[in-house]
């Protein structure tokens, strides 16, 4: 929309332009015209020299007015460039954003799943702590009776017996227990790497609506900058760790940056630590973000 106002603001100027030019032709025109038929027939070469001169004033309007056009179509291409990136990285936003929903639900379900098989293992721990002291009581009564030795072999072996199916069972569900962590760490690990890579994407994004490629700038070069980011997102300092070569090119980039801070950083102190210190090369084609 602004684009568009600066386009007919410009072309208001043009217009004046042009009718002042046509103007000034017509009153040089008038006043050649009124020296030139001095002695001679005045109307016969009035009306020539305003003929001639009025056919140059049309070939300077028609120039100024190619001008306009050109430089207006330009414009026009450039609008459409940058309608195309902000298309682009809405698009990587979203498939970030519903990767990171997908994750949330997968990692809602392991989490029930683990407390569902930790509530089974303490019941059947409980079964377990039960029925090893039914078998104490067991072995009490045994002591009472005549064939001590014998019910007391018995009830020690069933005893030894429940111990070590406790021992088993404990040691199963820890595995299942110690399994089910490792995913739901891995699932967390997923989604924090998510929430790292949308929020690149928007760095990105941010700086390129910024960048004002200059014009002929050769597309084999490169630029590669070190950005430090305060919490909040305003860059506190760029360094150039490699120029292109290009020194316009390397002002269109730093003004970019300038113009785009503060950048869109996550507010989660963890995540922002990612985002400390952000290694980036540029090229004409695009931005790209290589490390922290």
């Amino acid at each position: 929309m602004k684009q568009s106002k600066r386009y007919y603001g410009k072309a208001t100027i043009y217009t004046a332009i042009i009718y002042g030019v046509a103007l000034i032709f017509l009153l040089i025109s008038f006043r050649s015209a009124k020296l030139y038929t001095q002695g001679v027939n005045p109307q016969e070469k009035i009306v020539q020299a305003v003929t001639v001169d009025a056919s140059k004033v049309q070939q300077t309007i028609q120039q100024i007015q190619s001008q306009a056009a050109e430089k207006h179509a330009a414009e026009l291409m450039q609008q459409k460039q940058l309608a195309a990136q902000a298309a682009a990285a809405k698009q990587q936003r979203q498939q970030a954003e519903q990767q990171l929903a997908q994750l949330q639900v997968t990692q809602q379900k392991l989490i029930a799943t683990q407390q569902a098989e930790t509530a089974k293992a303490q019941q059947a721990l409980a079964q377990i702590q039960q029925q090893q002291a039914q078998a104490k009581q067991q072995l009490a009564n045994a002591q009472k009776q005549k064939q001590l030795a014998q019910a007391q072999a018995a009830a020690q072996k069933q005893a030894d017996l429940l111990k070590q199916q406790q021992a088993q069972t404990e040691q199963s569900l820890q595995s299942q227990i110690a399994a089910e962590e490792q995913k739901v760490a891995g699932v967390q690990s997923q989604e924090t790497q998510s929430e790292i890579d949308k929020y690149k994407t928007l760095v990105l994004n941010a700086i390129g609506q910024q960048w004002i490629m200059p014009s002929n700038t050769n597309k084999n070069l490169s630029l590669q900058l070190l950005i430090h980011v305060a919490p909040g997102g305003t860059v506190l300092d760029v360094q150039v760790t490699q120029s292109s070569g290009d020194a316009v090119l390397d002002r269109s980039v730093l003004t970019a940056l300038s113009k785009a801070s503060p950048l869109p950083v996550p507010s989660d102190p963890a995540l922002f630590d990612q985002f400390r210190e952000l290694h980036l090369t540029v090229r004409p084609e695009g931005l790209l973000i290589q490390g922290n």
